[in-house]
């Protein structure tokens, strides 16, 4: 089991890390513990979305180059999804199907940030559901701790995902 050097801040993250049943970390987590209702409000902007999430730093290109896609609210099911072997985007995205889950949109992943702020503390998380092109390079938004500091921002997609990736992805 991998051991941390902080104190993991969410509650639930804690207890699927420290699940006696957990033989690599999010890889076979007890389906029960690995479940974040997730309500999303399609109805308000993306800036106010973003403002919402109450982030230390934003990458500017995300409200440069994305747009909001949804309507109304919603309450989704959501789990955090892991690689165990390097991948395409595409090849985890078919690994996300053959669990009945599908990647996470931009608006999703800033509303996993608003609802579980303290969880990208643990990880990085992607969301494969939304990409740009900035400069000819496909960029996706993601959800990480730097220096102590919340960020959303963006990572290149184009070379694929390394083992050990996390993604959030929403039960279909």
């Amino acid at each position: 089991m991998t051991s941390f050097m902080y104190q993991l801040p969410c509650p639930k993250l804690t207890l699927i890390l420290k699940s006696p049943l957990l033989k690599e970390p999010l890889l076979d987590v007890p389906e029960e513990l690995n479940n974040f209702d997730l309500a999303v409000d399609y109805s308000i902007s993306l800036e106010q979305m973003v403002a919402l999430g109450r982030f230390d730093w934003t990458n500017e290109k995300i409200i440069e180059n994305f747009e909001k896609s949804g309507t109304g609210n919603v309450t989704l099911s959501a789990k955090i999804f892991r690689i165990n072997c390097r991948l395409s985007t595409e090849g985890v995205v078919v690994e996300m199907g053959k669990e009945g889950l599908r990647p996470a949109t931009l608006m999703e992943i800033i509303a996993f940030g608003v609802n579980y702020p303290e969880v990208q503390r643990c990880f990085s998380i992607m969301a494969l559901g939304s990409y740009c092109k900035i400069s000819g390079y496909c960029y996706v938004p993601y959800l990480c701790e730097l220096y102590g500091e919340r960020n959303l921002n963006l990572s290149c997609s184009d070379g694929g995902w390394n083992e050990g990736c996390h993604f959030l992805a929403i039960r279909t």
